[in-house]
């Protein structure tokens, strides 16, 4: 009874499981790649605006 319980339940029951982690974790790898995406993509953009502030300021003295 006990390894049937096994074979028909637990280890089937385990594989879900395993699938279902799988998914949550490949979600989780991609969520992490946009997240990575937008923080450069948001420092470009910061950085093009200082680098333009400082050339704007510069021939402004001149």
């Amino acid at each position: 009874q006990r390894v049937n319980l096994f074979e028909k339940v637990k280890i089937p029951e385990c594989r879900e499981n395993i699938r279902v982690i799988k998914i949550f974790l490949g979600d989780q790898q991609t969520a992490a790649v946009v997240r990575g995406k937008l923080a450069k993509r948001r420092t470009a953009v910061y950085e093009n605006a200082v680098r333009g502030a400082v050339e704007e300021a510069g021939t402004e003295q001149r």
